[in-house]
């Protein structure tokens, strides 16, 4: 018959309750934290995997956050387009109105001052700001892109952001595609600043003669000058340049509305992305809470018994003893 030592006894009832008391001590804290898992060892395939979750999480959030700004921006864009195209529908039908000769030169000097304020609307425009940046700056967004007589002092670059994992959309329109006759001009492809003005017409060809849009600003200048000399054949020559410069704004436009499609398209795609990883994130980390306090309950118990198994072994200790 093997005999057990009083420090054998002892040394296994503290190792007892130490276990119990730290598995309780486990299950208070997923308790508290609804997690059941509170340290990487307690499930170490799922630690990886969560990790990888988490990190596309953030990402996904990060890319939410992108698509926001790049609707901010891409919505006042869109409002600059929507304006500048209303400036040249109505400097066309001052023009058509004055390319007759229904009216006289003062009347056609009259409109002359409308149209230099809808001149001056342009360049108010072409100088939009988000924020404290330019929006047709290019990378220039802290320098002021045009000034009073159309010279543009920005470049042609073009500010690109993730908004899905290696997918990155363009989210400005430059000056030079906008306002200029040239969607890109090649003396701006190192991004320098020129500061040049836009390009005139052919004097004998006249603007309507144009196989692109032309500079905004030219355009209205010249219809300007046009009215304040009286000529409804000057007038005459610059309505089928306002007609291009309207279509062209017109398709910028309807770019735009391409890539706000795209845009939501992926911020669906993220949504549903995101409601399929927090699933499966909860699967591996959150706890079954019917299950997690039946176990509370359960070490409870133990730990009771565990007292009381102890109380009677130094009950009858201290019996031997006396």
């Amino acid at each position: 018959m093997t005999r057990i030592s009083e420090n054998s006894k002892n040394e296994f009832l503290n190792r007892s309750m130490t276990r119990a008391q730290k598995k309780l001590g486990d299950l208070q804290i997923k308790g508290a934290s609804l997690k059941k898992m509170i340290r990487p060892s307690d499930n170490p395939f799922g630690s990886v995997d969560l990790l990888e979750l988490r990190s596309n999480l953030t990402d996904n959030e990060q890319f939410a956050r992108n698509l926001n700004y790049a609707k901010h921006y891409f919505g006042l864009t869109e409002i600059v387009l929507t304006d500048l195209t209303d400036i040249l529908i109505r400097a066309k039908e001052l023009a058509v109105a004055q390319a007759s000769d229904t009216y006289g030169a003062d009347e056609r000097k009259n409109v002359a001052k409308e149209v230099d304020q809808l001149y001056k609307q342009l360049v108010t425009l072409s100088n939009k700001k988000i924020g404290d940046r330019y929006l047709f700056a290019g990378y220039a967004t802290h320098q002021r892109p045009f000034d009073n007589d159309g010279r543009y002092w920005g470049d042609n670059g073009r500010t690109f952001i993730e908004i899905k994992k290696d997918f990155f959309i363009p989210i400005n329109l430059t000056g030079e595609e906008i306002f200029f006759k040239e969607n890109i001009m090649k003396t701006l492809e190192k991004g320098q600043s020129t500061g040049r003005l836009p390009a005139t017409f052919d004097k004998e060809d006249g603007p309507g003669n144009m196989d692109r849009p032309g500079d905004l600003f030219e355009l209205l200048r010249g219809l300007r000058d046009a009215l304040e000399n009286g000529e409804s054949k000057g007038v005459r020559t610059f309505l089928d340049g306002l007609d291009l410069a309207a279509s062209h704004l017109i398709a910028l436009r309807a770019q735009l509305g391409a890539v706000h499609h795209s845009m939501a398209m992926i911020e669906g795609e993220i949504g549903d992305e995101n409601v399929a990883k927090m699933a499966h994130k909860s699967k591996i980390e959150d706890a079954d809470m019917l299950r997690l306090f039946s176990e509370l309950e359960k070490q409870n118990h133990i730990l009771e018994a565990t007292y009381k198994s102890g109380l009677s072994l130094v009950d009858k200790a201290l019996l031997d003893f006396l």
